[in-house]
């Protein structure tokens, strides 16, 4: 690969949201730990791959395997641009391949980075100085935007991406240079024939939250990428680890969920937004590190590819492109796969059929019946391509784990639940708001909060509910836009009553207040929140100059 390709962008990174870096800019404040030259460039390629993972949170798995006996790492991330999920792959060994998305052997795309950052948090003990780099840089962001404040930390980041990319964790040496034999492909020219086996090592919280990635580095060995255990098959129903702690999941619905997942239990999550159920079946499956978790987000309009997967165009003919279900399926031959379908009231009438039908388990016998080649007594999910009927999906039950989610509120779902679909699900986990003291502590160590500052948000929080809940208010602040709320106060350094009603227009304003006929944001719903922040009589009304004391 050509080094120059990593650096051509001259100009300011305005299209990024950087206009205060340009691509001609150089700093020796900027140097990775290995970077004995002086001073770091500024690669935009590198920059925006920080920049996707940890500001917009872009990662949604990276997973470790073997293809044709070589190590791949494969990561899933979304696209900024089209909002889908695209996969990408840097295949190693004796040479070095990279299938990305719009690449070619005279164009690298961000995603190179992305792989980069993927294959350095699968083992974390090898990687220290990229993620010395990077913890500093989410400390410091919090997992927010970047901002002019962050540039040395950004750079420097990227810096460490580089030597990463050319070095791995090797000393600087031609020897160990690996763009010296690195060919980059398009997406399309990638096969997954000979790929088997594979581990999901971390949850994608550890690229935006700066605990979550000290709890792994802390937890994880330095286990080498280029020998990921090999496949063979198992049952994850009856060796599922004990679930340690709860990182920053308040509740035991977790544990619920882990517990009826071991059991064999098809799990269905019920509750209000923002009570915690996706950050649960996130921290369950860190817990289950075998299992790798695919997600199947649900939407109106949702298409046959982004679920089980359609034929496609591709070239001069039309192929299979596998969805998220068929991949979840395939892999769950082999290894333990959590399957999580969230939002599923928003879930369209013909995938809910074909779910229906899927999660309808069949014994061995019925299988081989239906001319399937499958071994044991089962039982099995069996799904068949409704464009093809000749092509099936089959997998052992133990091996594939199901948790889906929904809210059931008359404001929020677009379909009513199927019961036939509801009696599929063998286990019902309800969630809501914790209580108020274990909000508050959540508050506090998820955004940093001074303790008095948390009690007043949730003072806010829990009357916001109950307004609403007597039919006088809109909506409600759940917990996860408490916790934004939260971050923004911290962020914008608000010290006032006024400073904090700010943070709160900018993160809940009108999804709680709603609008008025106008368009406008509900002012009498918000300063009724307002008066009632102002009745705890805690903090300061008016507004603070910046830099002085509190």
């Amino acid at each position: 690969m050509d080094t120059s390709l990593l650096f051509r962008k001259r100009h300011a990174l305005a299209d990024e949201g950087l206009p205060w870096l340009r691509g001609d800019e150089r700093s020796a404040a900027w140097c990775a730990r290995r970077n004995l030259t002086g001073e770091a460039g500024v690669s935009a390629i590198l920059i925006r791959a920080v920049q996707a993972a940890a500001q917009h949170h872009a990662i949604v798995e990276g997973r470790v395997a073997i293809k044709d006996g070589r190590p791949l790492i494969s990561m899933r991330s979304t696209s900024k641009s089209s909002g889908k999920v695209i996969e990408s792959y840097l295949l190693s060994g004796s040479s070095w391949t990279a299938y990305l998305p719009n690449g070619g052997p005279d164009k690298c795309t961000y995603y190179l980075g992305l792989l980069v950052l993927a294959e350095a948090f699968a083992t974390p003990a090898d990687h220290g100085d990229l993620l010395d780099a990077y913890e500093a840089l989410i400390t410091e962001s919090r997992g927010s935007t970047l901002l002019e404040l962050h540039k040395d930390l950004l750079c420097r980041t990227a810096d460490e991406v580089y030597y990463e990319l050319r070095y791995r964790g090797l000393p600087v040496d031609s020897a160990n240079d690996r763009l010296a034999t690195l060919e980059i492909y398009d997406l399309a020219a990638f096969s997954a024939s000979g790929v088997s086996g594979g581990v999901v090592p971390y949850s994608p919280r550890v690229f935006y939250d700066a605990a979550q990635l000290r709890a792994h580095r802390a937890s994880a060995p330095a286990t080498p990428t280029a020998s990921p255990p090999q496949a063979k098959p198992r049952s994850p129903a009856r060796s599922a680890p004990t679930l340690n702690g709860l990182g920053r999941f308040v509740g035991r619905q977790a544990q619920l969920i882990h517990d009826g997942l071991r059991r064999g239990k098809t799990v269905l999550l019920a509750g209000p937004t923002g009570t915690g159920k996706t950050l649960a079946v996130e921290e369950v499956a860190q817990q289950w590190p075998e299992a790798r978790l695919t997600r199947v987000e649900g939407k109106e309009g949702l298409l046959d590819v982004d679920f089980l997967g359609n034929i496609v165009p591709r070239e001069d003919q039309r192929v299979w492109q596998d969805g998220p279900l068929a991949e979840a399926i395939q892999a769950a031959q082999f290894d333990p796969v959590i399957t999580f379908f969230d939002e599923l009231t928003r879930f369209p009438r013909e995938q809910i059929n074909l779910l229906i039908g899927f999660l309808n388990r069949k014994s061995g016998d019925l299988c081989r019946q239906e001319d399937l080649n499958v071994e044991g007594d089962g039982p099995f999910y069996v799904v068949r391509v409704p464009q093809d009927n000749s092509k099936v999906f089959v997998c052992p039950c133990d091996h594939l784990l199901i948790v889906a989610a929904a809210n059931f509120g008359k404001d929020y779902a677009v379909y009513p639940l199927d019961p036939a679909l509801r009696r599929r699900f063998t286990m019902v986990v309800e969630f809501d708001y914790p209580g108020k003291d274990a909000e508050i502590e959540l508050l506090a160590r998820s955004a940093g909060l001074e303790r008095s500052v948390a009690e007043l948000l949730v003072a806010v929080a829990i009357e916001s509910r109950r307004v609403h809940e007597n039919g006088d208010l809109p909506g409600q602040i759940d917990t996860a836009s408490l916790i934004e709320w939260g971050r923004k106060c911290v962020e914008f350094e608000a010290r006032t009553s006024m400073e904090v009603m700010d943070m709160a227009a900018l993160t809940w304003a009108d999804l709680v207040c709603g609008r008025t006929s106008d368009g406008r944001v509900d002012k009498g719903h918000f300063e009724a929140l307002r008066d009632h922040l102002d009745a705890l009589g805690t903090l300061p009304k008016g507004s603070v100059p910046k830099g002085s004391a509190s």
